[in-house]
């Protein structure tokens, strides 16, 4: 066993084609196929099955394919520590991040990032947070920037980088006087839920780990909501309500959006939060480079918070 041969078993499980594959690893495709044959002879038992439909691991393949991310999550984990102590700071960071706001968060930081680190390479991968965990769990990701409640994370590690408010957004010319009261420990008014029972709203797609979150509250408050519109972008959704068309549950972090500029937003009764966080494998190496990105995502969220 060989580390190269771990990758090709890997790059096989992925694509489930030996062409493909093959392709992948930059290898032909009658070479890969030898390779296999080989370890299945070294083995002594078959680690895929082969049909019309392609190769699916055995059992014995499944046992393999989890030991081989296991020991290249180790090999990379060493290198980065290594690298931290001769203080090499090099190389390609793999990070998710949730769409729409995630990318506007890393084009505010990357040139700080790139300053301090110009010989690191961020591949970034937009993608929805189950994804990203699912990602993250196989060592595709070495981190990934999501939002997500507590309930939902994964048993890899989380580290907080900021908590939104959920808020329920009205387009500008709703008579939030009749259904809202003063808050003293809150900058908005708090809205009284039972009000709402009737109202159009728009709601996050099924995709998202906030239409969860939605919906609990919905639960919670006995409203079975009329639903207007579905997207998967918070920005598409605040265009909707400044249309008037309906209302909206969403995070603070859209307060400053310019698709909010006719739109006014209203508190939850219990103030409920949403988590922005950042995960990586359990139990993997976090290095000097990973803890600057880290640090350069909470302070952007610090700073919008203060905005």
């Amino acid at each position: 066993m060989n580390l190269r041969e771990l990758e090709y078993i890997i790059a096989i499980d992925e694509e489930r084609n030996l062409t493909r594959a093959a392709e992948k690893v930059s290898v032909t495709p009658s070479a890969l196929t030898q390779k296999l044959n080989q370890l299945e002879s070294d083995v002594e038992v078959p680690l895929f099955t082969r049909s019309r439909k392609g190769l699916e691991p055995t059992a014995a393949g499944l046992r393999y394919i989890e030991a081989a991310r296991q020991i290249l999550q180790i090999k990379k984990d060493l290198y980065n520590e290594l690298h931290d102590m001769a203080d090499i700071q090099k190389g390609v960071l793999n990070v998710g991040i949730f769409p729409e706001k995630g990318s506007e968060i890393f084009s505010a930081i990357y040139p700080e990032f790139h300053r301090a680190y110009p010989d690191v390479i961020l591949n970034l991968m937009e993608t929805h947070v189950k994804s990203q965990q699912k990602m993250i769990s196989e060592g595709k990701l070495d981190m990934g920037l999501m939002t997500l409640s507590d309930d939902q994370r994964t048993e890899d590690e989380y580290i907080l980088i900021s908590r939104q408010e959920i808020l329920v957004a009205f387009p500008a010319s709703y008579p939030l006087d009749t259904i809202t009261v003063p808050a003293p420990d809150s900058r908005y008014p708090v809205v009284d839920m039972e009000k709402l029972r009737y109202e159009p709203f728009a709601l996050i797609s099924k995709l998202s780990t906030f239409r969860y979150q939605q919906e609990r509250i919905f639960k919670k408050h006995g409203i079975d909501p009329k639903i207007l519109f579905e997207s998967s972008k918070q920005n598409s959704i605040l265009d909707m309500v400044s249309s008037r068309f309906c209302l909206a549950l969403v995070t603070d972090g859209y307060i400053d959006s310019p698709h909010a500029e006719k739109v006014r937003f209203a508190a939850l009764p219990d103030h409920p939060c949403w988590n922005v966080m950042v995960s990586y494998k359990k139990g993997s190496y976090l290095s000097d480079v990973h803890k600057y990105l880290i640090r350069l995502f909470r302070e952007y969220e610090l700073g919008r918070a203060r905005a």
